[in-house]
């Protein structure tokens, strides 16, 4: 099934400080219909945002346009590792656009309105891998100081 980008279908009464835009990325813009349906499912809990897509060519283009000539668009380019290429279009979504960023793989369920207070002005979701010992990771802990479950807010 082919997946694409869908405008908000409702409108709420409360500002949020977050653009209510979600961005995703895949490979392709074809999924399976398992996926395309928790998709569609999750798109229904969330009919207050919009929703982007951006497949292989669309990140390519927007890092193209975004970084023309500078140093991280050559980087985006030479790697061969699809998940950094992914991770600087994240950012750079981010960065230049705002919104929620959700990885295309990920599933939330719970609808953002829930999860998302009107004064947050970002959300950085992590996963609960695993991290080998040996690897040492510091982390600024205002930044986690308002840590959910799987769900960090700034306000």
């Amino acid at each position: 099934m082919r997946i694409s980008d869908q405008s908000a279908r409702i409108s709420l009464s409360y500002e949020q400080a977050i653009r209510r835009v979600v961005y995703s990325t895949f490979r392709t813009k074809r999924l399976t219909r398992g996926h395309f349906n928790q998709i569609q499912k999750f798109r229904n809990q969330n009919q207050e945002y919009s929703f982007v897509v951006l497949d292989k060519n669309d990140q390519h283009d927007y890092v193209s346009s975004k970084f023309k000539g500078e140093r991280i668009k050559e980087i985006y380019e030479r790697t061969i590792f699809g998940q950094m290429q992914t991770d600087i279009v994240r950012i750079a979504l981010m960065l230049f656009e705002g919104g929620v960023y959700i990885d295309g793989t990920k599933r939330l369920t719970t609808p953002l309105s829930e999860v998302i207070p009107p004064t947050a002005r970002f959300v950085f979701a992590h996963e609960r891998n695993i991290i080998p010992p040996e690897i040492s990771i510091k982390t600024d802990e205002r930044i986690l100081r308002n840590h959910r479950n799987t769900m960090s807010l700034g306000a």
